[in-house]
């Protein structure tokens, strides 16, 4: 929602997607100013969202946000990612709840 604000006021990238420990499809509540999941889905108030694994996502974007230089160097290099910063509104152990940190 807030895309164009977070991205003007820091030096990063937004990815509009649902991180989550696996593959799965989420119900959020839609009411507040941010997304929370719900149980039960009232369509006039929530939305869903498909999800997918951290990593998965971070696979799937890197490429897309980087330069074409950058990406190849990072490849060759160690593929180490140095800070992520991840708010989710309670949800960051589910999240990195199978998160591969070593590899």
């Amino acid at each position: 929602r807030n895309r164009l604000l977070i991205e003007s006021v820091r030096s990063c990238k937004v990815i509009s997607a649902c991180a989550w420990s696996s593959e799965t499809t989420l119900d959020f509540s839609d009411a507040a100013e941010l997304a929370q999941t719900v149980q039960e889905s009232d369509s006039n108030q929530t939305f869903k969202a498909k999800c997918a694994p951290l990593h998965d996502l971070l696979l799937l974007a890197l490429p897309l946000l980087s330069q074409p230089d950058e990406m190849l160097a990072w490849t060759r290099k160690n593929r180490a990612i140095d800070l992520i910063s991840v708010d989710a509104e309670g949800a960051e152990l589910e999240i990195f709840k199978d998160f591969p940190f070593e590899s």
